[in-house]
């Protein structure tokens, strides 16, 4: 995990990506772990142990875009506060 003046950055890896019956895509993602192949994971996983993010995809042209073992880079970056709304 990195800080800077956008937020915070952290690394998440793909686990599953579930397609429904409905036309969507459930993508399940968790916080990279150290990794002796992947040593700039360690960093990452100093600072945000553990986490869990799952979303759901409805566009069409963003399914196949994950898959199982991806990692990505996410920034957490405020856009709002409650005493701005």
């Amino acid at each position: 995990m990195s800080t800077s003046p956008v937020g915070i950055v952290t690394r998440f890896e793909v686990d599953s990506v579930l397609s429904t019956k409905s036309g969507s895509e459930i993508l399940q993602f968790s916080a990279v772990t150290p990794s002796a192949t992947k040593p700039e994971n360690r960093v990452f996983s100093n600072f945000t142990p553990q986490g869990q993010i799952a979303l759901t995809i409805t566009n069409p042209d963003a399914f196949g875009l994950f898959e199982p073992g991806d990692e990505y880079r996410v920034t957490f970056e405020k856009v709002s506060s409650r005493a701005q709304a």
